[in-house]
C-alpha cells in the first residue's frame, strides 16, 4: 500500500484486539482501537473522523458511563425509541446506525465488517442485510479478516 489507510476496531477482548492490530499493522494500515460502544461512538462523532474500514465485534460492552457519557447514550436510544440495551448486539447497532443515522453520514459509504465468534444465522442475515461482511472468528482465519480490509479499503 503506498499511502496508509486508518481502521477502526471495536473489540472488546484484549488479545483478539492484539492480534487484529498486529495483523493490520503489518499490512501496513494504522489503527485506532476501542474496548466499549461509548469509547467507539464517541470517537466517530468527532470531527474529521474519516476511518477507511470498521471493524465491529457484534458483542462489545456499551463501557464505562460517566454522567455525561450516560446521558448522551441514553438520550441516542431515546431518540430511536428504544432503552439502553443488552451488550449482545453492539456491532450490530453501531452499524446499522453508521448505515442509517444522519448523525454518521459521513462514514454511510465506510466498509464495516464484524468480527465475531457469534454464529447465529439471524446475525450473519442482519449484517448481509446492511451489506456488511460477517467473519466468525474460529472458522475464518485472520488473514481472511486481513485481505478483506485490504480489499476493500483501495
Amino acid at each position: 500500500m503506498t499511502q496508509s489507510k486508518t481502521v477502526f476496531i471495536l473489540e472488546d477482548d484484549e488479545m483478539i484486539r492484539g492480534s487484529v492490530v498486529s495483523a493490520l499493522n503489518n499490512a501496513g494500515f494504522e489503527t485506532c482501537c476501542y474496548s466499549n460502544e461509548v469509547d467507539f461512538r464517541s470517537a466517530l462523532a468527532e470531527p474529521n473522523t474519516s476511518p477507511n474500514v470498521i471493524i465491529l465485534d457484534i458483542m462489545a460492552p456499551i463501557g464505562r458511563l460517566t454522567k455525561d457519557s450516560y446521558e448522551r447514550t441514553k438520550a441516542h436510544y431515546a431518540n430511536l425509541g428504544d432503552e439502553l440495551p443488552p451488550a449482545k448486539k453492539t456491532g450490530l447497532r453501531i452499524a446499522h446506525d453508521i448505515k442509517t443515522s444522519d448523525q454518521f453520514i459521513g462514514l454511510k459509504g465506510t466498509p464495516i465488517v464484524i468480527y465475531s465468534i457469534l454464529k447465529e444465522d439471524s446475525f450473519r442475515e442482519e449484517a448481509s442485510n446492511l451489506g456488511i461482511v460477517y467473519f466468525v472468528k474460529g472458522e475464518n482465519e485472520l488473514q481472511d479478516l486481513v485481505n478483506h480490509v485490504i480489499k476493500v479499503a483501495l
